[in-house]
């Protein structure tokens, strides 16, 4: 007998995903995540945290799961481009958020949000959790390797490389891919490790060097613009999963050019552009080994007309119709 899902460990939501159509053949987001069956092929998590973000005046993203489900409530179950219902090939639940609070410090919950994932995970095909901060990228990621018997690999979508030392726990936001190699090594190995995105003028060489030393597979934001994302997915994905049994991707919505995203801890212009976010998150979906896929640092306070929410959730929702284009 399968294992019961262990709801609880999950707070409801103060707002659930709403169901804003009124039209009777629509099938609203919103309702096919209401539903509760006991063996969903897919949950939703919010993980409502930024007590890792380094500068105050940049802290929101524990916003971000409250405003993805908002804007997962625009949205319908059939997508028109890629002519699928999810709905009639998932069952999806949104089990609600990690059970954390303001006295926890960073680690404590790092602790929570590990071991609460690495008992989600073997029982569920793909879960997919809402941040929150960037910290989260590392504590997901050691949930998923405690859940998985052998090698995990990672996709990380980022303008920054959060690849600095770990000078301090409670500013861990931009230490998570060097904590992953640090402190996982014995399960996810650097060769393993496809990070995508990197732009601009917000690393230290030092960084950089340190990552294509170790072997990380580094594909910066115009690479993408100039190889075509379909090309970068192709390699990224043959290189998480070679060897391995699992995968974990890391979404961080500063990967988007300003214009996709202007609510976002970082600012970026010059990132990536919303389609090829999307064509990504098809591509990944209908990828079997992967079964932790992350959407962090969506900023409510810095967003406008809630255009990163929106364009987060339709990430989240082009992951799940990859999935049930492969189902």
């Amino acid at each position: 007998m399968a294992t019961p899902l262990p709801i609880d460990k999950f707070t409801p939501p103060a707002e659930s995903v709403p169901v804003v159509s009124g039209d009777p053949v629509d099938r609203p987001m919103g309702k096919w995540l209401a539903e509760t069956p006991d063996r969903p092929d897919t949950v939703l998590i919010g993980i409502p945290f930024d007590g890792a973000t380094v500068v105050p005046a940049r802290k929101g993203s524990a916003g971000g799961p409250a405003a993805l489900r908002q804007c997962l409530g625009d949205l319908n179950c059939y997508s028109i481009p890629l002519d699928v219902d999810i709905s009639d090939r998932l069952a999806g639940r949104d089990l609600g958020n990690v059970r954390i609070d303001d006295a926890m410090s960073v680690q404590e919950v790092h602790d929570v949000v590990s071991e609460t994932l690495s008992s989600v995970v073997p029982e569920v095909p793909l879960t997919v959790t809402m941040g929150g901060d960037d910290s989260l990228t590392f504590a997901a990621c050691r949930g998923l390797c405690r859940a998985t018997d052998g090698q995990v690999g990672v996709i990380g979508f980022d303008a920054h490389l959060d690849m600095r030392y770990l000078y301090d726990l409670e500013t861990a936001s931009g230490s998570s891919y060097r904590r992953i190699m640090d402190e996982l090594d014995g399960q996810v190995r650097p060769e393993n490790i496809a990070h995508i995105g990197a732009n601009g003028w917000f690393a230290a060489r030092e960084y950089a060097q340190y990552a294509r030393d170790q072997g990380v597979g580094l594909v910066t934001a115009d690479e993408v613009y100039e190889r075509g994302i379909e090309d970068v997915m192709t390699e990224a994905i043959a290189r998480a999963s070679d060897g391995t049994e699992a995968i974990y991707v890391n979404f961080d919505v500063d990967v988007l050019d300003q214009h996709y995203a202007p609510g976002k801890v970082m600012r970026n212009p010059g990132g990536m552009n919303g389609r090829d976010a999307y064509a990504a998150a098809r591509m990944l979906g209908r990828e079997p080994k992967l079964r932790l896929f992350a959407i962090n640092e969506v900023n409510s306070k810095r967003d406008i007309s809630s255009i990163t929410a929106l364009v987060g959730a339709s990430v989240i929702a082009y992951v799940w119709g990859g999935r049930a284009l492969g189902a």
